[in-house]
């Protein structure tokens, strides 16, 4: 436990030996991706005006092409942004017996302080299904209006109806705090490794370090960190809706994957698998079937459309 939540980090010398990474899977020397240049960065305090089609055209490019953009002037004032994030900034600083008591391995608990889950403790974060009382409480649910206003843009875009993503879509909010102490060798480590998110959208707001990167035509670029900006990541459950697929066929598809999630538990135990390259399987977050199986579930298909 110690040594999750420690301080040893602003002592140490030399990564320990629990934290690198396989060889072939570190940095190395090519630690600083450059910025990637084609990522739009959206004003929305244009969409009332004669701009309106125009930006939801470069949303739409945005997600089709690169599958992030980024938005300024989106109603979140800067005032709550830096109050919340120097909250978690103080958090991360407390003692580490302070923060031990958070500390969890339960992915049911609404807060908790945990380290990686891709098996390698890189990092430590802090999950909170629900505010952490007046900051976090309103930073989460004016966090929560944005993502909605962001989703009806994308349904504008898609020619689909308005508010399509309501209701068990999404229902779940989750919020989740990223801190890296410093590192004595940055081409040792990772921390979060390539990944998808597996919801509809992640809203990501940086600090002044270019360490969000984005795999695009064989490489990985930056994102440029923007003052008081979010980022928007399309996720998993979204990149089925693509464009120029019709209406009807979104929704068809949508029931079918509702009906499948609404089998008895025993029906659906026959697809689940840990094997990854398996072409359909049926898996939960912490790959524990027995332990999650009210939780996330997805299915994994060679086909882009049972990505939900």
């Amino acid at each position: 436990m110690s040594a999750l939540v420690s301080s040893w980090s602003r002592t140490v010398h030399s990564v320990p030996e629990d934290y690198v990474f396989p060889e072939n899977k570190r940095p190395g020397s090519d630690i600083a991706a450059p910025v990637c240049k084609d990522i739009p960065v959206i004003d929305l305090s244009q969409l009332d005006g004669l701009d309106r089609v125009e930006k939801i055209q470069q949303i739409m490019k945005a997600n089709r092409d690169l599958g992030i953009f980024q938005v300024i002037n989106h109603g979140v004032s800067e005032e709550l942004l830096d109050e919340t994030m120097n909250l978690f900034k103080e958090f991360f600083s407390m003692p580490a017996e302070d923060k031990a008591m958070h500390y969890s391995e339960d992915g049911n608990k609404g807060f908790r302080l945990y380290t990686s889950i891709f098996n390698t403790k890189t990092y430590l974060s802090l999950l909170l299904n629900y505010g952490c009382r007046e900051v976090v409480g309103s930073y989460t649910g004016e966090v929560r209006k944005l993502s909605s206003r962001i989703l009806d843009l994308i349904c504008e875009g898609l020619g689909i109806g308005m508010r399509y993503f309501e209701g068990e879509l999404s229902k779940l909010q989750e919020l989740v705090v990223h801190h890296y102490p410093p590192c004595p060798d940055p081409s040792l480590v990772l921390g979060v490794g390539g990944h998808s998110d597996p919801h509809l959208l992640t809203l990501l707001q940086q600090e002044d370090i270019c360490g969000l990167q984005i795999y695009k035509d064989g490489r990985w670029l930056g994102v440029e960190p923007i003052p008081h900006a979010f980022v928007i990541m399309i996720s998993d459950q979204l990149e089925v809706i693509n464009h120029g697929v019709s209406e009807e066929l979104m929704d068809d598809t949508m029931s079918l994957f509702k009906e499948f999630f609404d089998m008895a538990v025993e029906d659906k135990a026959a697809y689940y698998s840990e094997d990854m390259t398996k072409s359909f399987r049926l898996y939960t977050g912490d790959m524990n079937y027995l332990k999650d199986q009210v939780n996330y579930w997805r299915i994994q298909s060679s086909t882009t459309l049972a990505t939900l």
